[in-house]
């Protein structure tokens, strides 16, 4: 049913600490305190109640409550759950959208079902769409394994786009990203 040790994440429960993985440089990050409220949009089809419940709780241990608006979870048509839920399947897309068009915040942030938010994982993100309200911005996301759900901090090289057909993608940065991030490893990919 899911792509995952089911039974290792049910053993876990629904909430556990994970390591901080950030660059040393960002403990020392300063935010501003204006920073905007965002709504939270999940998406899920069939997730397992474990993943689907360490999510929230990750955000709700990790997350300044002054940032956080609204959690919306969006069922996409699961077989015994009931939130907002599709008439029928829609997919990751068109559930984010219907997420959207409930959410109360000028400020929109997606997380998929199965992740666990890090320590300060908002407020970067949030940062620089204040000092671009354009800007979609992507963390450096980490990986829990799907066969022992060991948490593993993700490499900084990489970044997330997408191809031409709209699927995401992960790409190597280039020598020269690389390069421009030696003197400031904690600065926006562009």
């Amino acid at each position: 049913k899911n792509q995952f040790n089911q039974a290792i994440s049910d053993k876990i429960g629904g909430d556990r600490d994970v390591p901080d993985t950030r660059h040393s440089h960002c403990r020392y990050e300063a935010y501003p305190s204006t920073l905007p409220a965002t709504s939270i949009i999940i998406t899920f089809h069939n997730e397992a109640r474990s993943t689907l419940l360490r999510t929230v709780k990750s955000i709700l241990n990790k997350t300044p409550p002054n940032l956080v608006n609204e959690i919306i979870l969006v069922d996409d048509f699961s077989d015994d759950v009931k939130v907002l839920r599709n008439n029928k399947r829609q997919g990751l897309i068109r559930s984010r959208v219907k997420g959207s068009d409930t959410a109360k915040s000028d400020v929109l942030t997606f997380l998929d079902s199965h992740c666990e938010c890090n320590t300060d994982w908002l407020q970067p993100l949030l940062k620089r769409v204040v000092q671009n309200k354009k800007a979609v911005v992507s963390p450096i996301i980490d990986v829990i394994n799907m066969d022992d759900f060991s948490y593993i901090g993700a490499s900084a090289d990489i970044k997330g786009g997408f191809d031409w057909s709209l699927h995401f993608k992960w790409d190597n940065l280039t020598p020269e990203q690389k390069q421009s991030r030696r003197s400031t490893p904690i600065a926006p990919i562009k």
